[in-house]
Formats: structure tokens, sequence, C-alpha cells
């Protein structure tokens, strides 16, 4: 009887020192074998033999899903930058107790707040935005032309730091590059198209321009733009100004007038169509037959009936010379020089212009530059010559 009594007084005090052990940790309350943890997990445990060994090993799942918890925020790395405790820029303290042994002083760093962490990057590199900003310094360089120098100059690098200050540009090796890259692109493209365009000389197209007059008003309106497909005849092109009126809804009788060159099939074509008094002849082209039928007058005929001097042989020698400075690049380069002598930047330089016979007044564009730069074209043929 001593003995069981004694045996059971023992079990009842290995009960209660159990019970408050958990209780430091739970706050663990013991009624009709019921424990309730409200602080761990909010659940009843129930124990239907009154023993606590099933109580100890729910207990220990708890403790380590604690220790895992803990080993995580151990091993959590701060990705922001630190900086000193006493930053002017309302910082937020993190204690790294979890780090922090017994033996070793506590470790307190300083995190930076977003608007601060955003304000110390640097530069940003890569990405759409930063290609988009590289392609237009491409293009600024290749469209004016300017040095690969530049992207190196304090002037600009101030000018990209206001516009984009995270923005970092490539060097002047990479814009060489780039440039490079872009124009083997461009180049093959432009090879492709050539290889499908057919030559000009053997295409010939109709314009039609209507003009007419509304509430006082001129309005002008290409009608169309048709290919010949045959000879250039009277009849030809006669019967292509018909049909493309009619698909206008224009009848021949409400043309006042038809304006044309002064080519015999062209006025054919308006007579047969639209009467005589319709055809009105442009009056540039016939001044421009006039100003060549008077520059012909000036030269003298032979009794064999030879044409010589006059204005026609000074047209020919300044439209030489001018072709002489268009085939030669050292020639153009000397003009170049020569005029940057006198002041004259980049952009600035006069080119020599070389007339076309069908194309009107460009004699006289050709002889007026020509007697601008008539000093230059003498000290450069000069300079060669010598």
């Amino acid at each position: 009887m001593f003995i069981s009594y004694f045996v059971q007084s023992c079990l009842f005090f290995l009960f209660g020192l159990c019970c408050t052990v958990l209780c430091s940790v739970f706050t663990v309350s013991i009624s009709d074998n019921q424990y309730s943890m409200p602080y761990m997990c909010n659940k009843i445990y129930k124990t239907p033999n009154g023993g606590v060994g099933d109580l100890k090993a729910h207990y220990a799942t708890h403790s380590r899903i604690n220790d895992d918890l803990t080993g995580k925020r151990k091993r959590q790395i701060l990705l922001t930058p630190l900086q000193s405790d006493d930053d002017p820029d309302n910082p937020v303290k993190v204690s790294d107790k979890s780090a922090t042994k017994t033996n070793q002083p506590q470790k307190t760093t300083t995190q930076l707040l977003i608007p601060n962490l955003i304000t110390n990057i640097m530069s940003v590199s890569g990405g759409p935005k930063a290609k988009i900003f590289t392609d237009s310094i491409i293009h600024y360089f290749v469209k004016d032309n300017v040095s690969f120098k530049t992207i190196e100059n304090e002037g600009f690098k101030q000018m990209l730091q206001t516009i984009c200050p995270l923005y970092k540009p490539p060097g002047r090796d990479t814009i060489a590059r780039r440039i490079d890259d872009l124009y083997t692109v461009m180049a093959s493209k432009f090879r492709e198209e050539l290889s499908k365009t057919e030559t000009m000389q053997i295409r010939s197209f109709l314009s039609i321009t209507t003009h007419l007059i509304q509430d006082g008003k001129l309005k002008t309106q290409n009608i169309g733009t048709g290919e010949l497909f045959e000879g250039h005849t009277a009849i030809y092109i006669g019967h292509t100004l018909i049909e493309t009126l009619q698909s206008w809804g224009l009848e021949a009788e409400k043309v006042v007038s038809v304006v044309t060159d002064s080519g015999a099939n062209m006025k054919k074509a308006i007579v047969d169509e639209f009467g005589e008094k319709k055809h009105l002849p442009c009056v540039a082209h016939t001044i421009n037959l006039v100003v060549e039928k008077a520059i012909d007058k000036t030269q003298e005929i032979s009794k064999t009936g030879v044409k010589s001097g006059g204005v026609p042989v000074l047209l020919f020698k300044v439209r030489e010379i001018v072709k002489y400075f268009k085939k030669s690049t050292k020639a153009c380069d000397l003009l170049r020089n020569s005029q940057r002598v006198q002041g004259k930047k980049d952009g600035q330089f006069l080119k020599p212009v070389l007339d076309v016979r069908t194309r009107w007044n460009s004699s006289f564009y050709m002889i007026e530059r020509f007697i601008l730069l008539a000093s230059h074209f003498s000290q450069v043929l000069l300079t060669e010559s010598g």
C-alpha cells in the first residue's frame, strides 16, 4: 500500500512539473482531460487517457516550426543599400538580433527608404528605354554628320544628364560599331530595292491637273497620273486625256483650255480632241525657248554656214569647268578649303551647279553660281596645274 501510494504521488508530481513547463510557453489550462493552447495554434488539444506524451509531441511540433521561421529570418538578406546611423534622410534602423551571439556586441544597420534608394541609383543600362535613347543618338550622328568625339564632349554629356539622369551613353567606339552595323543592313536592303527597280528612261507617264474657280478661290487638283504603254502619238495621248476626264464625270465641252508644252504631238492631241482655240502653250516653256533661240543668235555664221563664238561658246567653257569639279574629288576638296580660308564653315560651302538642257532656267543657275565661285575656281586650277 505504501509503495503504491508513493508511486502515485511521484506520478502526480511529474505531471504537475510538466504542466508548469508547458504553461510557461503555452499558458496551458487543464479541464476534463483537455489542454487549451491559445497562443500557439488556437486549438483544443484532447487527451482521452489523461497522459501528457501526446501533448509533448504537439509542443515539439510547434517548437520546430518556430525554429524554422527564426532560421529564415536569420538567412534574410537586405537588398537595399545601408548607410550610417547619423544619416539625415530619416533612415529606418534594422536590428540584426538573430545573427548576434551572447558574447558579441549587438550590430545595428540602417535601411534606406524607397525614395532615397531611387535617388542614389547612378545609372541604368539595358532595357527598351536605353535602346531608344541609344538609337536616337545614332540617328543624330548619322543625320547631322556629327563627329564621334561629340559623345565624349562635356556639353553633350551634361545635356544627356539633364534629359535622362539615369541613362549611361555608349562610348565612341560603340557608336562607330553600331553605325557600321546599321550601314550593312541598310546597304543590303537598298541593293535589293535597286535590283527590283526598272530603268526610269523606259517608262513614261502622263499627268493631268485640273484648275477651277469656286467662290472666288482657285482650286487645283491632280486627277490622274497614268503610265503610257504605247508610242506618244497625238491619237494615243488624246484618247488617254478623254478617258481620264470621263472617269471623273467631266465632258470635253466643260474644258475651257488645256495647257501643255509646245511639242507637236501634244498640240495636235489637244486640237483634235478639244479644238484649236482651247490649246494654250505653257508660258514658262515658251520663254525658255525664246532665250535659247536668242542665245543661238549671238553666234556668227561663216560663209560655209558654220556657227562660232557668241554666248554658246562661253556656256560650253563654263559647263566643262563645272564638269571637271563634279568628277574630281581632289578639286572639290581644294574648293572647300579655299572657301574655308575666307571664313566659311561646314554647311556654308557653295558647290558648282551643272545645267540640264531640258531643265528650264538651269543654265542661268549654272552661270550665277559660277560667278560666285570664279575666284576659287581660278585658285584651284592654278594650284593643280602648277
